[in-house]
């Protein structure tokens, strides 16, 4: 709750910054359309959240000093199962066992709600499973849908490749695979994978592979 808070705080100036610095911005637009439907600053919002967890976070941590039992618990047994920081673990909740894993991947896929000229092809036959397309999709709204495709692999059993494909699509300043790169870590640890440049596409290589997705093939 404390790391929410302070993640609330940190976007409550950063929107500040860019509703008093950067108003043309596309971001800019966007919060001044906010502003103009809240009838108040939205930092000011993001600001009271992130104060309110804050300070509830600390009563808890107060609290649960006051309630610390006296006799040190017994150590649970250890379970053979996959870590939950492993990579192939981290979908192990995620997922029905009872269901096909990869109708689930796509069902999830189907219900990302994509930006304009973004498209997912999930095809496990292929050294390549996973393919981005982004048509003519300025720098944010690529980053945005960089973002989203991040998120949903996190959710799923780590495949061996996945690739973004740029077809007429404006520069956005810094390197496609440093974009890349960075909006896949707001989801996935940056140890986990390498995105690597290539031509109008960037091939992100995953270090720890599922093993699910070559039994597909």
């Amino acid at each position: 709750m404390k790391l929410l808070a302070y993640a609330l705080l940190a976007v409550s100036f950063a929107m500040m910054h860019v509703l008093h610095e950067d108003r043309n911005s596309a971001l800019g637009v966007l919060l001044v359309e906010w502003q103009t439907m809240l009838h108040v600053p939205p930092y000011t919002v993001a600001a009271l959240f992130g104060g309110v967890l804050l300070v509830m976070s600390r009563r808890g941590q107060k609290r649960s000093k006051r309630v610390r039992p006296q006799s040190r618990p017994s150590a649970l047994p250890k379970s053979s199962g996959a870590s939950p920081h492993s990579p192939t673990g981290r979908a192990a909740e995620t997922f029905d066992p009872d269901r096909d894993w990869l109708e689930q991947a796509r069902e999830a896929a189907k219900a990302i709600r994509w930006p304009s000229g973004a498209r997912l092809n999930i095809d496990p036959s292929k050294p390549c499973p996973i393919e981005l397309s982004l048509e003519q999709a300025p720098p944010e709204r690529a980053k945005r849908a960089m973002s989203l495709l991040g998120n949903w692999l996190a959710s799923i059993p780590t495949p061996p490749r996945a690739r973004i494909v740029f077809k007429n699509c404006p520069e956005g300043g810094s390197p496609r695979h440093h974009q890349a790169s960075g909006s896949l870590a707001e989801s996935i640890h940056r140890g986990q994978f390498k995105a690597l440049s290539d031509l109008d596409a960037v091939d992100v290589m995953f270090h720890h592979p599922d093993s699910r997705w070559t039994a597909l093939r």
